[in-house]
């Protein structure tokens, strides 16, 4: 779908539960793409953006005697960017960026493998202290009326009315959303 065209078809699939979004979307999409009635179909809220959840194990962390702020600054120190000072070196200002290297933090798995001292000098892998979750989010979050929402876009095959195009995604809406999801019809127009 190119990016910014406005396909005449336009359905918005709403709920206030994300989770509950984000599965039934990639159902959606797939059932009107393999319908006739369209040529193209397409959505700006794909769950294509990688993230990755890290979640503190802190029985573990207190046991070990770890702040959860210390693996919070071990994590932005190493992999942040941020910069610390400036320095002068021949007339030209520089600045100081601490960062791992990026062969060092170039796969999600990297983020575990960072080290953390605890007492005593004792480096500890932040696998033994973080669990982490691969997942992926849409670049933006989209809303309508409220509700978390992602807008369905598809364009009509020859020969094919709008009207028929209406009533095959309110089919599918039907057939895959369950009373928690609201749909809610668009239609974009052009004046000629």
């Amino acid at each position: 779908m190119a990016s910014g065209s406005q396909l005449p078809v336009q359905f918005v699939i709403q709920n206030l539960d994300f989770e509950k979004l984000r599965q039934m979307l990639p159902k959606f999409l797939d059932e009107a793409r393999k319908d006739s009635h369209f040529q193209q179909c397409g959505c700006k809220s794909e769950f294509n953006k990688p993230e990755i959840n890290l979640t503190v194990d802190r029985l573990k962390a207190t046991d070990l005697g770890v702040n959860v702020s210390d693996i919070s600054s071990t994590l932005q120190l190493a992999l942040s960017g941020l910069r610390y000072d400036y320095f002068l070196r021949n007339g030209k200002q520089y600045m100081v960026i601490g960062q791992v290297e990026r062969k060092e933090r170039s796969q999600p798995g990297d983020i575990t493998s960072l080290t953390y001292a605890i007492n005593a000098g004792n480096l500890i892998q932040l696998d033994n202290l973080v669990k982490m979750e691969e997942n992926s989010s849409p670049p933006t979050l989209y809303h309508f009326n409220r509700y978390k929402s992602a807008t369905v876009s598809a364009s009509l095959a020859p020969g094919r009315t709008l009207g028929e195009g209406i009533d095959e995604m309110h089919k599918i809406a039907a057939k895959l959303l369950d009373t928690s999801f609201t749909p809610i019809f668009m239609v974009h127009l052009e004046i000629l």
